[in-house]
């Protein structure tokens, strides 16, 4: 079934260890997975191909949306205070949060930029690197 992002939601621990909720914030949220392909091959190798067995996974996660400083919810106030945070933060990321999947985990913010065009609205990106793994759930 297709979807539209329009139903997402994303969610953040913020430094107080609090779950935020920047859904009305966020506009963008990006989860890719990657993992590592180790070279498993031996000497007198057939045919002369390498080999390669799974390895360890890494997930991060991009995040954009609108600047928003309001007290203990505003993205701005949840984000700027992960940069340099000394845990992990949980996080709940829902491509459709009226139902489906809902990704879960812990992660540490590596990023965290504000841009102020003259002529557009002032937005930040985030970027989040998972510690762990990421846990798939449905609601």
């Amino acid at each position: 079934m297709a979807l539209t992002g329009k139903n997402a939601s994303f969610k953040i621990d913020d430094s107080g260890g609090i779950l935020r909720d920047l859904s009305t914030d966020v506009n963008s949220v990006s989860l890719p997975a990657s993992m590592d392909a180790v070279d498993s091959t031996t000497f007198q190798a057939t045919d002369g191909a390498k080999t390669y067995i799974p390895g360890l996974q890494d997930h991060t996660i991009s995040i954009e949306g609108v600047f928003d400083t309001t007290a203990l919810t505003g993205s701005d106030t949840v984000l700027s205070g992960l940069i340099g945070f000394a845990s992990t933060a949980s996080f709940e990321f829902a491509p459709d949060a009226a139902g489906g999947a809902k990704y879960e985990g812990e992660c540490i913010c590596t990023g965290y930029e504000i841009s102020a065009p003259v002529a557009d609205l002032v937005s930040f990106s985030a970027s989040l690197q998972v510690s762990g793994a990421v846990t798939r759930t449905t609601f």
